[in-house]
Formats: structure tokens, sequence, C-alpha cells
């Protein structure tokens, strides 16, 4: 093996163990307890649940679960290797996804070019690498621009298993909105640039994006799910990561390098492709818009970025080889890049280790310890709490219902989630949702201690620096009411679990 092969090793080395690092995110997602949760009941009854029954504001109502396979897979895993399994699967998605990516390139291609656009697109894409249902839009996104670009560039039937790709798509993760959107533009730009020796080709590509069609109808709701989507994709949402992208300020400045990169890649000589311009410019606008969406894009762009890099330097990057180093820089190199794949490696490992190479359940993030108060006093019913808590109470008071949850609008109305957003923004009849409620979990940060529960008969029962807990003194809390007034509620300081479940 010459120094050539061995840089080459080295450089996919180096770009591998940087993603091991920015993919490394341990805490729990909000709505991991209830992936799980939701995908055990689907594993072990054997059915789709249709309506809900985690709720008490939206008992009975229609369910549109878009992820349930995802989250049955979610189950199956931690249910056979514990959440450091789950960390295992996130890591093997984000490698696979760069693996796709790299190979989305000519088969000459060099790697020292994508080595550089990792530099841009792994840090957008790390944020967005929480162990949750988008992992599969990610990878499945990755999967269609290397099919749509081995499609343009051999001209082969390849494309033909995309039909198959969005038969599992449709049925992991509403995302696939996303991938029909990039290739139904493909198909129409594709057409509009196209030439007449070209028409059998787009024929093949119009044929399969039909298929494709077809088959994301192919899921438990049929065409009611598209009805969903469009339904739900037309309303606001009051959550952070749907919220656009700042223009003047630091905030995502990863992606922002990435936009005007892009951007200057329009000035430049390399032959460009009106399909993929258009799907890239798209995909970013989208992003502003919903900086959610920016791993998305940078998943579209970095195949296109990479190229662009290659060539701008030419007399750096010919034939896929760095020949113009001499022996000592090049051996330099070598070294250089060992330490770092060596340092980020152990860095790395032994953050997983510090944590048991388990997924953590923050104290400060999470009501661990109002739920630990909550089970050694038996306290349940009906929960208001934040709405980024919710899945986390499904899972740790399986007796008790919960006002509202991450599931959103696949299962509550629209006056319900209005009713969450007038409590905590105390606007409005904002005591509404307190109808049927037992029992209240504020945030101390956001709330403090303004006692605006007590004059509607609600009493304060617990506060730590997290949340308070506040019961309705109703004859349902007969029995904790007396227990606190007595001051015979056990109100321990051990530290609960700071692992998955928590």
């Amino acid at each position: 093996m010459n120094n050539q092969s061995i840089l080459k090793i080295l450089v996919f080395g180096f770009v591998y163990v940087f993603a091991f690092k920015e993919f490394s995110y341990l805490t729990a997602d909000t709505d991991l307890w209830g992936h799980i949760r939701f995908g055990e009941e689907i594993w072990k009854s054997g059915f789709i649940p249709k309506v809900d029954s985690f709720s008490f504001t939206a008992n009975g109502e229609k369910w549109i679960n878009h992820e349930w396979l995802t989250e049955v897979l979610f189950y199956l895993i931690y249910e056979n290797l514990g959440s450091g399994g789950l960390l295992v699967f996130k890591m093997i998605i984000g490698w696979t996804i760069l693996s796709l990516l790299y190979f989305a390139l000519k088969p000459q291609s060099n790697p020292y070019p994508f080595a550089i656009s990792s530099l841009i697109i792994i840090p957008i894409m790390g944020p967005g690498f929480m162990i949750r249902p988008q992992l599969v839009t990610f990878l499945f996104t990755a999967l269609l621009i290397l099919l749509l670009r081995k499609f343009f560039e051999k001209k082969n039937r390849i494309i033909f298993w995309l039909p198959a790709v969005f038969l599992l798509w449709i049925n992991s993760h509403g995302g696939v909105i996303a991938g029909l959107g990039i290739f139904g533009s493909v198909v129409v730009l594709g057409w509009i640039s196209s030439k007449e020796k070209d028409a059998y080709y787009w024929k093949i590509l119009f044929l399969t994006f039909s298929g494709s069609c077809i088959a994301v109808l192919i899921n438990p709701y049929g065409i009611e799910l598209w009805a969903f989507f469009i339904d739900s994709l037309s309303l606001p949402r009051k959550i952070d990561e749907w919220e656009p992208i700042p223009i003047l300020s630091f905030k995502q400045w990863h992606f922002k390098i990435l936009v005007l990169i892009f951007l200057l890649s329009l000035l430049g000589k390399q032959k460009k492709r009106l399909w993929e311009i258009g799907i890239i410019a798209i995909s970013m606008l989208i992003a502003f818009k919903s900086q959610r969406h920016t791993v998305l894009a940078a998943i579209v762009a970095a195949p296109y970025m990479t190229e662009y890099i290659e060539s701008i330097p030419k007399n750096i990057f010919s034939k896929y080889d760095i020949e113009i180093l001499s022996k000592p820089v090049n051996r330099t190199l070598q070294i250089g890049l060992v330490l770092f794949i060596a340092f980020q490696t152990v860095l790395t490992t032994l953050s997983y280790k510090l944590y048991d190479y388990q997924v953590v359940v923050e104290p400060a993030v999470y009501p661990t310890y109002s739920a630990q108060f909550m089970e050694n006093n038996k306290i349940d019913g009906n929960i208001v709490a934040p709405f980024d808590w919710g899945e986390y109470l499904i899972w740790k008071k399986p007796k008790s219902k919960v006002a509202i949850d991450g599931r959103f609008r696949t299962v509550y109305p629209e006056n319900i989630i209005r009713q969450a957003w007038n409590f905590w923004e105390r606007s409005g009849n904002w005591s509404e949702i307190l109808k049927d409620a037992d029992i209240v979990i504020v945030k101390t940060k956001n709330a403090g201690d303004k006692g605006f529960l007590k004059f509607l008969n609600w009493k304060k029962i617990y506060q730590d620096p997290i949340c308070m807990i506040y019961i309705n003194q109703n004859d349902r809390n007969n029995h904790i009411l007396k227990k606190y007034s007595e001051k015979r509620l056990i109100y321990r300081k051990t530290p609960p679990p700071y692992y998955f479940p928590g």
C-alpha cells in the first residue's frame, strides 16, 4: 500500500471520527419515551391504535401515527440492547448517510474535497441527530439523492428502487413529504431542461415517480394520511425548531456558510444541472423558513458542494491524488491525521463511558425529581404539564393521563392545542384546560411562585429548582391533601436514575 492510499484511508477516518464526535449527543429527546411506549404497544398488540388513550383532553380522538414503523424499531432495539443500543443505531445511521453521500459522487472522486465539505455538512447535521424518527428521513433523503444522481450519471434503471424506498418511508416518518417533494421537483425541472434524445429516460423517471406516488398510499391510513399532512402543514406551530432562522445573527452559522458557498458556486464555470440547483435552492429556502429542515438541506446539497470544492483548486486535487506533496509533507499529514483520529476517538469514547454508554435523562431538563415525588406518594390523575414533558410523563405515570404531548396534531384537535398554549402563555381563557385536571406541573423558571393557581382552588405541594406541582383541591385529591396537611408526604432527596428512562 503506497503513501497516497494510506493518506486516503486516514482522510476517511478523519471524516467518520469527526462525525462520531458531532453525532454523540447523549441527552434523551423529549419524545423518546413516547416513541418506545407506542412501539411497544404496537408490537405486543399486533395492531396500530387508531384512537388516543394517553390523554384526558383528546381521549378517544383519532390518532394518525405516521411514525409507527420507526417506533416499533426503537422499541425492539431498546428492549434487546437498552438505550446504548439506540445510541449505536443513531451512529450507524449517521455513518451510513455519509457513505451514501460519498457514493453519490462520481466513481473517480477523491476523499479530500469530501472531507472539506464534511467540515461544514456534519456540524449542520449534528444538532438534528437526536434519537427520533427524523433519523429515518435523513437516511432516506441521502438514499434518494444517491439514486437520482446515479440515474442521471449512468442513465440506468437503479431508479426503479425508489417506490420501495417510499413504501418504507411513508410508514416510518412524515418527512416523506420532503422526499416526494424533492423527487417531484426533479421530475419537473429535469423535464424542462431535457433534450429530445433524453425523452426515453424522462419517461422512466416519470414512471418511477408515479410508482412512488402510489407507494405512499400504502399505509394504515391510506389517502387520509395525506389529507392530514396537507391540513397540518398549513397550520402554525409554536415550537422552537419550526421557527425561521434569524438572518442577522450567528445562529446556524454553519448552515449560512453552506448557503454562501452555494451562491458563490452559481458564479463558477463547473457543469450545473438545473434539477440539482433547483432542489438545493428550494431546500435551503424551506430551511430558512423552518430551521428543523437545515439537516435535509445539508444532505441534499452535500454531493454538489463537494464537487464544487473539488473544481476550485484543480492544481491540488488533480487526478484524485495529492501528487504534488513531497514525502515529508505527506508523512506529516499522515501523522497529524493519526493523532487527530486517535485523540478524538478516545475523547468521544470517554464521554460515552462517563455516562455508562447510555442515553442521559438530565434532571435539569426533565422533571425527574418531581416524578419520583409523585411515585413515592402515589399521586396520579389528569396532568397538565409543559408540552415537552408530556411523553416523559406518559412513560413515568402510566396510570395518569396528560393534557398534551409531542404527538401534537397527530392526536390533538386545534381547540385543545389552543387551550394548552393559552394556559402556558396566560392569555385568553387560560384556565380552560384545567376543567378536568387533577395535577399541574409548572416550570419554575417560567412561572415563578406567583401563586396564580391558588385563586382557582389549587394547592402547591411540591417545588424544586425545575418545577412546581399543584393539585386540584377536589374530592379525587382528598387523600393527598390530607397527607399534605398532616405533613405525611414523602420528600426524598435520593437522586432518581440518571439514565434512560430516568
